[in-house]
This record gives C-alpha cells, structure tokens and sequence, in this order.
C-alpha cells in the first residue's frame, strides 16, 4: 500500500497581524463566493499578515479556530484539520473554489501550503457541502509587492515574496515561497533506556510553493484564472516507539482553475494533478501514486435562485514494492440549487450520482434560517451532508470495495452574534449524527484490513467566542478568546465485544480554548496567545489518553517591518498524534519589507 498516507488515513477515520488588531473576524453576511447553503452556519475569517504568515502553514493559523482539530506530526510532517469531531477525509479544503483534498485518500495536507500564499482563509464547521467542514483559501489581493525573511531554531529558513500586477484590462497576483527546516529538535524519549533527552533523526523538510492569479475580460466575457503548485522533500522520522527512520517523501501538485462569465452564467473548468513518491530502504518499500483530476461546473443565477452542474472524474496510477497497481478512473455528476423561501429563509439541496458505483442517486441539503436586526444576528439550520468512499476505499487492490455506500450525517446548529458593551459576541449550538461511517478494520469473517460501513457516532457541542479592541489615542489593545466544548460518542458495536461504544471518539478534546491579546503603538507591538487542549483518547475503547496542555507564544514587533516570536515558550512537553513528539520551546525572526 502507498504505506504513509494510507497509514495517515486510518488515523484520520478513527476521529472522526501586522496590524495591531487582532485579525480574526466573525462574518454572518452571506458572500457571493460562498455556496448560500452555508450562510446561516457560523463563519470566521482570518486576513493573516505578512510578518504573522510568514513562516506557518495554513494549520498554524487555523490553529485556534473554535471546533477546529489539528492533527500534526511535527515540523514540516503531515498537517491535518477536522471540524468537531470528524476526520480530514470528511473535511473539504478549497483553494479558490478548487478542491485541494488528495484524489486517492481524500485528505489535504495543510503543510503543503504556506499561509503567506493566503490573503484570505474562511472556514464553515457545519455547511453541508461536507461531512465534517469546510476551509477556503483564497489568494492575496494587494497590489503593493511585499517580500518576507525568516529565521529560526531547528535551521528554519523561509523566503517569501507577493505583489499584484497589472496590464491593460488585467490584473491579479502573483506569490511564492520557499522553506526548509533541519528539524532535529530535542524531544523526551521514554521508550529507551536509559530515558533521556534526544534529537528528532530524518525530520528535515523542504518545499517550495507559488500561486499566479489573473482576471479580465475579452469582450463581453469575464475571463478568471488560478494557479498553484507547490513541492516538499521531508523525511519521515516515524513514531519515538519504533526507533529512528530513514523513509523519506516527495509531494508535487499542480492546479489549475478557469472561469468564464457572461451574464448570469458561469463555467469553470480545473485540472490538477498529484505526485507522491514513498521510499522506506528499511523495509525495502518503494511506493508511488499519480493522481489526475478534472473538473467542469457550469451555473446559472436567476431571480428564483440558483441552479448549478458539475461533472468530475479522477484517474489514478500507483506502483508498490517495484509493481504497478492497476490505474482506475472515477466519476460522478453533480447538480445543485438554491430556491429562497422567504425573506430570512433558503432551502438548498444537492443530488449525485455515480458512475462507476452501483449507489444510484444520493442528495445533501440545508434549511436554513437568518436574520440581522440592530447589530445582532440569529441563526439557525438544518442539513444532511454526504461524504463519499475514497478512491483507495473503493478500488485498491484486493482491498477495496466497490459495495460502500457513502456516509450520511445530520447537523443542526443555532446561534448568535451580536455587539454589546463594546465587545463582539457570539455563541453556537452544534449536534451531529453520522451514519455509514466508513472504517478500515478486520471482521470475522475476513481477518484483513478492509473499508467497511460500520462507524456511527453522535457529536454535540457548543462554542462562544468574544472579542473587542480598544483604542487610546495612537494605542491600541487587542483581546479575543474562543471556548470549544465537544461530547462525541461512538453509537453502536462495529463488531462482537467492541469496547469503543459509549467511548469519546479519538484525538477529539471534550474541551478547548484560547485568548489571544494584543497592544500596539506606532507601528510597534507586543502580543500573547495562549491555547488549551483538552484530554484526547488515543485508544478507542478509552484505556489510553493524551494529557492536556497548555501552549503559550510571545511575539514582539518592531516598527511593523521586523517580528520576533518565542513559541511554545512554557517548554511544554505534547504530543498532537500519540508517538510524535512536537517541538518544545523555540524561536523565529522575520523581516518584513515593502518594495518599490
């Protein structure tokens, strides 16, 4: 098998500013760039700025998104996200209105994509375009070319440089970004003897990413196009328990997005295209996959609503151990429409079909519910989600299994934003119930590890977030704090004597919270941000956890061009995947200049 991400699956099906203010924004207002199933959830907006994006991942700056769980196996590893519960497999990622989730195992590895290439980053935890969630990026859109330095502990450099650009009737943006880390930082080994403090071994990374956007128009067609690719050599340290690794990855992908618009039409067309290649000399394990997708979606708006079609196929190849696996294609049909009921109301509603399955046809849709009056806001909405087998869960060879049916989850959630006493307020109430879930696991009658439809689990939770900033003359301070409560419950034996019913389903904290402050005068600042995770389970049936901990940063900016972080600066000693050690207190300098 492609071992690291089909081994990286399995983990996730088990779970389910430069400026001084602080640049988290909650949005109720519907935008046009949102799909309107979506707008009566609860969505946040992160604008991060050169010198805070500098050298993080799109992960690290969604890191404290209320709900939001991130799976990471160190610098420069593997970076996943799920919302509330639920898995990366079950959460879409989009870039530009693209798909970024892995053809083959359906997740999106947020280390491939550095924040700096973002001048936008939204996320919805409860739309019913996907299971678990859904994160949209979207590309910067200042004119003015800015380039970015950074440097820090563990030999990490990174160099980042963006602008706009105009010609004629054209413009857009065009950003790149190039890092490397050496990785080998100090970690707690407890599985050795004598116990004692060692180096991580083979955790070196390097990668480079760029994105090129451009609109315009030729006659009386608006004309829109996006690139992003991006590429990363990292080793693969593996878990403490089992010793040092010498298995290395290389990941390239290259997308491609095109829209046309003429009046109340719309085509988009996309490409992109995946290469991961796997070497473990220990093992003698040498492994690669290509992955291809195309895409087309053609929409029409109307008074009545809207009415939208789109047609996707996947085609993959793969080799294992020097052999080729068979290639196969997969595609499905798409059909979607908004009809607004009433001035607060819409009702949306998907229907699928598949090609090369025997499902027939499936739907997903929402009822929602909104309304704004006098600075605060009301929500409410219902919905029934889809999350479809992967390629891997549908056609790996003698492993596969084309009789799965898709997951099927139904989400409510209601909630309130509103202004008072100078502080921005919100809060929401969230429960979902997934059905069909799709496990990788043994049975009785068939010992191997196989996808089979026998998860179903129970969410609920709530979130509040606050949040305000004070002005004084040419000072100004911050304060913004987010509260996650999550209760996930795995509903019925997925086998004779399964030990996880009842239990909290894996690497999902009952409880997480962060503060975020502040201060700043004249273009200088100070800040701090603290975040608390909660007791997570690493076993299913409950008999072994990962304790909580509490994470702090400092950061200290000088005349808005030069920035100077201490993360993790209490030292503390955490684990986000049990086995994988996370750096301990470290340091990173960033430069910021405005070019001419």
């Amino acid at each position: 098998m492609l071992s690291y991400y089909l081994f990286i699956a399995f983990l996730s099906i088990t779970a389910p500013p430069d400026t001084l203010r602080l640049p988290e924004t909650v949005v109720t207002a519907p935008r046009h760039h949102w799909p309107d199933s979506v707008r009566a959830f609860r969505m946040t907006v992160h604008r991060p700025g050169a010198l805070a994006a500098a050298s993080r991942s799109v992960g690290d700056v969604l890191e404290t998104e209320s709900g939001l769980i991130l799976r990471a196996y160190g610098p420069g590893q593997l970076q996943t996200a799920g919302f509330r519960g639920f898995g990366a497999h079950q959460t879409r990622v989009e870039w530009e209105g693209m798909d970024l989730n892995h053809g083959m195992v359906g997740l999106t590895d947020l280390s491939l994509y550095p924040a700096f290439l973002m001048g936008r980053l939204e996320t919805a935890a409860g739309s019913d375009a996907a299971v678990g969630g859904t994160i949209r990026l979207m590309a910067p859109t200042g004119a003015r070319p800015e380039a970015v330095f950074s440097a820090g502990s563990f030999a990490e450099r990174t160099a980042g440089l963006r602008s706009g650009w105009r010609a004629g009737a054209w413009n857009g943006t065009v950003a790149a970004v190039a890092a490397r880390s050496g990785g080998g930082f100090p970690y707690r080994d407890v599985y050795r003897f004598p116990v004692a403090t060692r180096r991580r071994v083979n955790a070196d990374s390097r990668s480079v990413a760029a994105a090129f956007t451009a609109a315009g128009a030729v006659g009386r067609l608006g004309m829109r196009h996006a690139v992003l690719l991006t590429r990363a050599d990292a080793g693969i340290p593996g878990p403490i328990s089992g010793g040092d690794s010498r298995a290395r990855q290389a990941d390239a992908t290259y997308r491609w997005l095109m829209e046309l618009t003429g009046g109340a039409w719309s085509l988009r067309p996309s490409w992109a295209h995946h290469d991961l290649t796997y070497e473990d000399p220990d093992i003698g394990l040498v492994s690669g996959s290509q992955v291809t997708r195309w895409a087309v979606e053609g929409t029409r708006a109307a008074e009545w609503g809207r009415l939208s079609a789109g047609l996707d196929r996947t085609s993959v190849s793969a080799t294992e151990y020097e052999r080729d696996v068979p290639g196969r294609s997969h595609a499905h049909i798409r059909l979607d429409a908004r009809y607004p009921i009433a001035r607060f109301q819409h009702l949306t509603g998907s229907l699928q079909t598949d090609f090369d399955s025997d499902w027939g046809a499936y739907w997903s849709g929402a009822l929602g519910w909104n309304r704004t009056r006098a600075a605060q806001t009301w929500r409410l909405q219902l919905a029934r989600g889809v999350g479809l087998p992967t390629f891997n869960d549908l056609y790996w060879p003698d492993l596969g299994r084309a009789d799965l049916v898709p997951e099927t989850v139904h989400k409510a959630e209601a909630g309130w934003e509103g202004r008072r006493w100078g502080w921005d307020l919100g809060a929401t109430l969230h429960a979902a119930d997934i059905r069909n879930g799709i496990r990788w696991m043994p049975s009785a009658a068939d010992p191997r590890f196989r996808p089979r439809n026998v998860q179903a689990m129970r969410t609920a939770g709530a979130d509040a977030q606050v949040k305000t900033d004070y002005t004084m003359g040419r000072a100004v301070v911050g304060l913004e704090s987010g509260l996650s409560w999550l209760h996930t419950r795995y509903l019925r034996a997925r086998f004779p004597g399964d030990a996880a019913v009842g239990k909290a389903v894996a690497y999902a904290p009952e409880l997480q919270w962060h503060v975020r402050t502040q201060a700043g005068w004249l273009g200088h600042g100070i800040g701090l941000t603290a975040r608390y995770i909660g007791t997570r389970a690493v076993a299913e049936d409950g008999s072994s956890d990962l304790p909580a901990v509490l994470l702090w940063d400092l950061h200290l900016t000088l005349a808005g061009h030069l920035r100077w972080e201490v993360r993790n600066a209490g030292n503390a000693r955490y684990e986000r995947i049990s086995g994988y050690p996370m750096p301990g207190i470290h340091h990173q300098i960033t430069l910021h200049l405005h070019l001419p």
